[in-house]
């Protein structure tokens, strides 16, 4: 069971991954309401988890509504709150189905109460019913680039590829508005530590399957939320060219955690050549299709190698090479300043 939750170790790898990411720095940096909306949403769904467990401290959904509210008041793009919230409700109530009725009105109605008074001001300020000023906001961001249109310059293909490219780019750091990229050789690491994490994560999954019933479900509405935020990022997407990372910042909570399982399990002792071999496929993918040259395989190799000696090195130090990992982010995130930020800005 420890070798499973590993509580300390993945909480410290999650926080760090939320705290050093160079962008969300950035976002944080700034005057805006994206930071206390990441902080609801993810307060709401820490605390959503502890009464779907029953925790000794859980609180009641009276709390959750009010919580819930607050999100509303906040900002659209953590409206996903609303659908974590029913799945939440059905999973804290499996046997009780009776008490679903009574917990869904503690929950929402409360948040209602909340939010009213900010839809009613909205329909009387931009009229009809366009309670969150959507409908508005499409009418006056005359001349931004809409997604028909780039579409029709690049097609398909290009668009696809810009987009997962800049929206990758600019999750970890794209300053300035988007005018300020860091290097190619960083964006080059940061894919081979996104990939391994990602492999990590299915080696943990494999490895662990069945998991335990709290676990699963834990894991059921962390992935729901990624899901929830990829629809909204995908909604955006589809009226205007909205190729920005931060988006992607209301799931630092789920993407936090698969961070800290992922890579703590790609850097156990027993997965060592599989990491090897991983890098060296990206290396090959660099010297076939060229990505950013010399560097880009200097890099892909010297991972391949690592993860060579990780083979010969004692297990019990997979915690401290996590901690290394998570120090490396903490370093881009200071050197970004110097790096990228004030000589661009």
């Amino acid at each position: 069971a420890a070798d499973l939750f590993l509580p300390t170790e993945i909480a410290a790898a999650a926080t760090a991954f939320a705290a050093f990411v160079p962008m969300h720095l950035t976002m944080l940096a700034s005057v805006n309401n994206d930071s206390l909306a990441e902080l609801l949403l993810a307060t709401f769904v820490f605390l959503l988890l502890r009464w779907v467990f029953r925790d000794d401290h859980s609180p009641i959904p009276w709390t959750l509504g009010i919580m819930l509210g607050l999100i509303l008041l906040t900002k659209v793009t953590v409206y996903t709150a609303i659908v974590l919230g029913a799945a939440g409700l059905w999973f804290a109530t499996p046997n009780h189905r009776h008490l679903l009725a009574k917990n869904a009105l503690r929950l929402y109605l409360p948040a209602l109460v909340l939010a009213l008074s900010m839809f009613i001001r909205n329909v009387l300020v931009y009229g009809g019913l366009d309670v969150l000023g959507l409908h508005r906001h499409d009418s006056v961001v005359v001349g931004q680039l809409r997604t028909a249109e780039r579409l029709a310059q690049t097609g398909w293909a290009r668009y696809l590829s810009d987009l997962a490219q800049t929206t990758f780019h600019s999750f970890w750091g794209q300053f300035g508005w988007m005018a300020v990229p860091m290097d190619a050789r960083v964006y080059a690491a940061l894919t081979v530590v996104s990939l391994l994490t990602a492999a990590g994560f299915g080696l943990w999954l494999w490895r662990h399957r069945p998991l335990p019933v709290r676990l699963r479900i834990g894991l059921w509405l962390m992935t729901l939320q990624l899901a929830l935020v990829t629809a909204v990022f995908i909604g955006l997407n589809l009226s205007f060219v909205q190729f920005q990372g931060r988006y992607f910042f209301s799931a630092l909570l789920p993407l936090g955690v698969i961070f800290g399982l992922g890579m703590r399990e790609m850097l156990r002792r027993e997965h060592a050549f599989f990491g090897a071999a991983m890098a060296s496929v990206a290396l090959v993918g660099a010297v076939v299709f060229g990505g950013a040259g010399k560097w880009a395989m200097a890099i892909d190799g010297g991972a391949a190698a690592i993860f060579a000696v990780r083979h010969w090195l004692p297990g019990r130090l997979t915690g401290w090479l996590l901690a290394a990992v998570c120090a490396g982010l903490a370093g881009l995130a200071g050197i970004s300043v110097f790096w990228f930020i004030v000589p661009n800005l």
